[in-house]
Parts: C-alpha cells; structure tokens; sequence
C-alpha cells in the first residue's frame, strides 16, 4: 500500500468499497510526495480518517468524501485554507454547516462542483453562494478590465 504513495506520476487515485481499516500511513506518503490531484474516499470502509491530513495535499483539486459520516466542520475548515478546489464532493456529510460551506466557497474561486447532495444545508447556503459567485463574477470583471 505505502508503494502507491511513492509512485511520482500518480495524481488520481479512488478507493471505493474496499476493506482497509485505517488509509492515514497511505495519507501521510501521499502528503510527503504532494503530487496528488484527485483524491476519492468515498463509500470506503475505513474504521478512521486523520482528516488533517488532507489539509497537507496541497496539490488536490478534487476531494470525494461522500457518506464519510465523521466529516465535520472543523475538517472542511482546514481544507479552506488550500483555496485550490475545482472540485468537492461530500455528499451525505450531515456534519457540515452552511457557515463552513460559505467559507470553503469564499475561499475557493475557481470551485465548478460542490455535491452537497443530502447535506443538512439551508435555503440560506443557496442564497449565499449566489451572493459570493456575484461578487466573484464583479471581481474578474474588474481585473479584465484594469488589465486592458
């Protein structure tokens, strides 16, 4: 296993219905290469995560963690930080509140897929991430236009 994490050319790796127990040894080689790009956990059997550690692949731009039922804010917030997200998958995550998901959305521009699919989120977060796109939209215009 800790052979996958020292393949250089790697950047996409999925691990669905598997049987590991713990994926954090794997996690932790990913982090020392940091050349992964595409990272899914989704549907695995893990007994634990170290979340922390996704906070340290700071070359990921998609992250699948869908019905990864111990996934809360506090980890989201740590992944806010990279601001390098195309894409966000964390489908049935009922631990995750608007407040964090405005953040994460703040923080990440150039986010095209957010699959908040049975999340407990509001009507609000809708409203939100509209207001944030707006900006944004204002935002690019602005630099396009100083830039001409």
């Amino acid at each position: 296993m800790a052979l996958l994490a020292r393949m250089p050319s790697l950047r996409k790796i999925q691990f669905k219905i598997n049987g590991y127990n713990t994926i954090d040894h794997m996690l932790e080689g990913f982090a020392e290469m940091n050349q992964l790009e595409h990272l899914d956990l989704s549907d695995g059997l893990f007994t634990s995560i170290d979340y922390n550690v996704l906070s340290r692949l700071t070359n990921l731009k998609e992250l699948k963690l869908n019905y990864k039922l111990d996934f809360a804010d506090e980890h989201l917030a740590k992944l806010c930080s990279t601001g390098r997200f195309i894409e966000l998958h964390i489908a049935g995550c009922t631990k995750i509140t608007d407040k964090q998901l405005i953040e994460f959305i703040r923080k990440n521009p150039q986010l095209k897929l957010l699959d908040i699919s049975y999340c407990q989120i509001t009507e609000g977060l809708i409203f939100s991430a509209i207001d944030i796109l707006k900006e944004q939209a204002v935002g690019c215009r602005r630099e396009v236009a100083s830039s001409r």
